[in-house]
C-alpha cells in the first residue's frame, strides 16, 4: 500500500538585509561584515551602527517606505565637481518627479561625467597614489 504524500507548511523565513544582519551578529558577532576603505565593521558593530541609525532617522520622523538619501560628507566632497553637481541633480529629479526622472537624468549626466577630464584625473591620481587635481571639466 502507497502512502500518501503529505505536505507541511513552513513559514518563509524572511530574506531583508536586516534580518540577514542580525542571523550573522548572533552566529558569528565577531567575524568581519565589511572593509571599507581601510575601515572595519565585525557584523555586531555593523548592526549596532545600522540600529543607531534607525533610531536617528525615527527621531527625525522618518517613517517606514519613507526614501531617504545618506552621504557622508567627507567622502562626497573628495569628488570631482562635475560628479558632485550631477548627483545633487539626480537627488533633486528623483525628490521631484519620482525614482523613473532620476534614473532617466542619471543615464544622461553619467556619460557626461565619466567622459569628463576629472574623470581622467581621477583616474591618474588613484593610479599615482595622490590626492586629484579637479578642473571642473
Amino acid at each position: 500500500m502507497e502512502r500518501p504524500v503529505t505536505a507541511t507548511a513552513v513559514e518563509p523565513v524572511p530574506y531583508d538585509p536586516l534580518s540577514y544582519l542580525r542571523a550573522n551578529a548572533a552566529a558569528r558577532g565577531d567575524a568581519l561584515a565589511l572593509h571599507d576603505d581601510g575601515e572595519e565593521l565585525s557584523f555586531d558593530a555593523l548592526l549596532r551602527a545600522v540600529l543607531s541609525l534607525a533610531a536617528d532617522l525615527r527621531g527625525r520622523g522618518v517613517e517606514p517606505g519613507d526614501v531617504v538619501a545618506v552621504a557622508l560628507a567627507e567622502r562626497l566632497a573628495a569628488n570631482g565637481p562635475l560628479a558632485v553637481q550631477a548627483s545633487k541633480r539626480v537627488a533633486r529629479a528623483t525628490l521631484a518627479d519620482g525614482e523613473a526622472a532620476g534614473w532617466q537624468l542619471n543615464g544622461g549626466l553619467a556619460a557626461a561625467v565619466t567622459g569628463s577630464d576629472d574623470a581622467a584625473e581621477g583616474a591618474r591620481a588613484a593610479s599615482e597614489k595622490r590626492e586629484p587635481a579637479w578642473s571642473g571639466r
